[in-house]
């Protein structure tokens, strides 16, 4: 089952415009309905853990502020403002709610 790998630990990435890498098999991330969280972020199977070195160096420095501009924008977007994110997490439930309904 995949891990929850939402913790504040990852806001604080976001808010120092740092690039997450993910490293698990399985993650479920927040608000996947609504971010591409692959097109500013790093995701590494845990087996493919020494290739991260290799993995990171092959991003071009044009690439990765690009995937440092998206995760500030993310952050700003979905998780600077506690509010917003309340309102984010009861609309996913509501959606959920209903797709079951």
């Amino acid at each position: 089952t995949p891990r929850g790998l939402h913790s504040f630990r990852l806001l604080e990435i976001l808010a120092a415009g740092a690039v997450p890498v993910f490293i698990a098999d399985a993650a479920a991330l927040p608000f996947e309905h609504k971010i591409e969280w692959s097109k500013f972020s790093f995701h590494v199977q845990e087996a493919k853990i020494p290739s991260i070195p290799s993995l990171l160096r092959a991003v071009s420095e044009e690439r990765y502020l690009e995937m440092q501009r998206m995760g500030a924008c993310v952050y700003e977007t979905y998780f600077q403002d506690p509010d917003r994110m309340l309102l984010l997490g009861l609309e996913t439930v509501r959606e959920r709610v209903a797709a079951v309904l």
